[in-house]
């Protein structure tokens, strides 16, 4: 083995550690698992690009037969419930994937390429129209998980010991 392919390590538990991550970064690499993964997979086999990866989770579960509020919910963001009127209304032309289209009693997704997911089925963006539809909006801005409350364990502490002082 030459010497450039040696790597100094200070203690056996730092070379396990730097041997875990190795190993858990290049399983994830050949499962194409990042943290970054923008891309949603549709069942036709086509993908799309969203603005991020629970955006892109969320399409592809609602693609997958997920309802559209469940699939946003699992990701963390919540979508008003049909009925909701549409505060800041996007035009048709400039939908992006993930845009929510709001009818008084149900969701449609914007899946770009003028194509949306309404009713289970994916369809022309032209269907998502009539006198329940109210108008498309962005989707919510991700909230991640709140950070669990860590605190640290109480430090070991020994008895106290009473001491006795003799007195003269």
């Amino acid at each position: 083995m030459s010497n450039h392919s040696r790597v100094p390590f200070h203690s056996a538990s730092a070379f396990a550690l730097a041997l875990a991550v190795s190993i858990a970064l290049a399983g994830a690499a050949r499962a194409g698992i990042s943290d970054n993964v923008k891309t949603a997979t549709l069942p036709n086999g086509e993908t799309l690009t969203a603005a991020s990866p629970q955006l892109a989770a969320a399409i592809e579960a609602a693609a997958n037969g997920t309802p559209i509020a469940d699939a946003f919910r699992q990701e963390g963001m919540t979508i008003p419930p049909p009925g909701t009127a549409v505060s800041d209304p996007v035009d048709t032309s400039q939908l992006a994937p993930g845009d929510i289209g709001m009818f008084t009693d149900r969701h449609a997704l914007a899946l770009g390429d003028s194509r949306a997911l309404l009713n289970g089925q994916i369809q022309h963006i032209s269907t998502v129209n009539g006198p329940g539809f109210l108008g498309w909006e962005h989707p919510p801005v991700s909230v991640s998980a709140p950070e669990p409350n860590r605190t640290d364990p109480p430090a070991p502490t020994r008895p106290a010991i009473a001491r006795r002082t003799e007195t003269a």
